[in-house]
């Protein structure tokens, strides 16, 4: 068996940079021969994309599966799946067996419901050069999931028509509500939906950030039909928490990094990138003339008359555009995807509530990490599966072009595209 270890070389060429642990070869070629190949391994971050990043990585690589293959706490065999992502998917099937497979399907009502939410994580900066401190949730993702207070819906909800809205006795499901503020600090905070479709946490943070906070706020229900889908309240509602599924799976995981430390990086890249796979769209990428020669039945928005809708479209090195296309019956891979806007909603308050402490301090928030310009070690904190933790990458004199484009003078390390375009002067 060949094991191919690769890096993308840029998303516009689909060009990637192999290297074959068995014949010890380099090679280009192109993307999607790669996602052919029997066994292939993509390199994480924390190593240099490039020929030494490559061979690094492979021989940590064996390192580590041989010890996620031969351990006393679960033997899981790494190398009979063909990608990291299959064998981090299949790896919490077997962890996680019987809690997660009887899960309502998501039917095209539920869907649009989800799709609607801001589903991603806090983004803030205020560009400029600053003393930074920075604080880090350890495994954020995680450890939401594996936690007893975040809240999983497993089977559908209702649509409902209502004319109040009570946020203090909000049921687990989606509203819409216009939310709009010029105030500033709510601004570095909050995750706006461009849809008018928040979850029932997004809510109570704003709700707190209005009433306890003060900040200037206008909440509105939309009067109109079916303006709320509503899950439930607790078990009774077929409401687990995520500790009933993901506490096998999240235990093994980091008992196996504490006791096998150089496992970390491989460890690290199954429980980031588990909520991902979960919540994977049933997809196809094809051209508009594979579309027409395959007879495909495409629709140009989500319409469940037809058996795919077109999500997005990008355009290939050869100047075709390539579709992304969503199966409309079955949007997801797993019905568990239904996670994804409360995990994201969950993620943002958690963070949000730590930068609200020292809103006028923070310099920058992005997904699990806020910086402040000034020394806030009293927000540091363990509690059950949550740890927040200062951060020496995001610590020190630091400079900010934008959120995931930074130099920090004080450690020498800096992103990638830092200096694209411009030199950097050190000014005072």
């Amino acid at each position: 068996m060949e094991y191919i270890f690769f890096y993308e070389l840029s998303k516009s060429s689909r060009e990637a940079r192999t290297y074959n642990y068995t014949t010890k070869q380099f090679k280009t070629m192109m993307l999607y021969d790669v996602y052919k190949l029997p066994r292939y391994y993509f390199l994480p971050k924390g190593y240099e994309p490039c020929d030494q990043g490559l061979k690094t990585f492979s021989n940590d690589f064996f390192i580590a599966v041989n010890k996620i293959s031969d351990n006393d706490i679960f033997k899981f065999d790494y190398l009979k799946y063909k990608s990291h992502e299959s064998a981090t998917v299949e790896m919490f099937k077997k962890l996680c067996h019987g809690k997660f497979e009887n899960m309502d399907e998501i039917d095209c009502i539920e869907y649009e419901w989800i799709e609607s939410c801001n589903n991603a994580g806090l983004s803030y900066c205020k560009p400029g050069k600053y003393n930074c401190y920075g604080y880090d949730y350890s495994s954020q993702y995680p450890s939401i999931l594996a936690s007893k207070q975040f809240e999983i819906p497993t089977k559908k909800g209702i649509q409902k028509t209502i004319q109040t809205i009570d946020y203090n006795n909000l049921e687990v499901g989606f509203y819409r509500v216009k939310i709009f503020s010029d105030d500033e600090r709510f601004k570095k905070v909050f995750g706006f939906s461009k849809q008018n479709v928040y979850t029932h946490i997004s809510l109570m943070f704003a709700y707190t950030c209005k009433t306890k906070n003060g900040y200037k706020i206008n909440m509105e229900l939309i009067l109109e039909t079916n303006n709320c889908y509503i899950y439930g309240k607790n078990k009774k509602d077929h409401i687990a928490n995520g500790s009933d599924i993901f506490k096998s799976w999240f235990n093994y995981l980091f008992n196996l990094k504490e006791k096998h430390p150089e496992s970390k990086v491989l460890i690290k890249l199954i429980t980031s990138s588990l909520w991902g796979r979960l919540s994977e769209f049933n997809r196809l990428f094809k051209t508009d003339k594979e579309i027409e020669n395959e007879n495909l039945d495409v629709s140009l928005e989500y319409d469940i008359n037809h058996k795919y809708y077109i999500r997005t479209t990008k355009i290939n090195k050869h100047g075709d555009d390539v579709c992304e296309l969503i199966n409309t019956k079955k949007p997801y891979y797993f019905n568990i995807a239904r996670i994804k806007p409360f995990l994201l909603a969950k993620s943002r308050d958690l963070i949000g509530k730590v930068a609200i402490k020292y809103i006028d301090d923070v310099v920058r928030i992005c997904t699990d990490n806020v910086i402040f310009n000034k020394q806030h070690d009293d927000v540091i904190f363990t509690k059950n599966t949550l740890k927040l933790t200062s951060e020496e990458k995001t610590t020190g004199l630091i400079k900010f072009k934008y959120v995931n484009c930074y130099k920090n003078y004080t450690t020498g390390f800096e992103t990638k595209h830092f200096n694209k375009g411009e030199n950097d002067f050190d000014e005072e």
